[in-house]
């Protein structure tokens, strides 16, 4: 907690983002979905099924800014590593990650699922932009 870790549960998020601008919450979504789908050269997401981060944001009217790290799924065993070696440079440029353009969430405080769709939508479309301008950059062997 002194780092600034908190628990991902939604009255912590809450707490955070009801503190006002400059407050924010990085929520990596995934989890055992998505290590079930994870093999090198492929890139399944679960998403739809995920409100609870959508509602989260629409409640506080905190903005969502996705993500995509590419390269995740191409590593299986940690190797020696020393700075300057041919792993250690493969490693640093799997650190690129892919932020999307950030998406205004207009303050509901009882969202409908109408509402959570609709911006969930947007979330994922520009998840699938971030692939679409990346992927032959990051993941030429998908």
């Amino acid at each position: 907690m002194a780092q600034g870790l908190a628990s991902v549960s939604r009255q912590s998020c809450e707490n955070i983002l009801q503190k006002g601008p400059g407050h924010s919450v990085l929520i990596v979504v995934g989890g055992a979905g998505e290590s079930l789908n994870a093999r090198p050269g492929v890139y399944d997401l679960v998403l739809k099924k995920r409100l609870g981060f959508i509602k989260l944001a629409v409640r506080n009217g905190a903005s969502l800014c996705p993500v995509f790290s590419f390269g995740e799924n191409d590593i299986w065993e940690q190797a020696d590593n020393p700075k300057g070696s041919n792993v250690w440079k493969f490693q640093k440029t799997l650190q690129n990650l892919s932020v999307g353009r950030p998406i205004e969430v207009k303050k509901i405080e009882n969202p409908t699922t109408e509402d959570l769709l609709e911006v969930q939508k947007k979330y994922i479309d520009e998840l699938y932009n971030i692939w679409n301008t990346y992927k032959d950059k990051y993941a030429k062997n998908r």
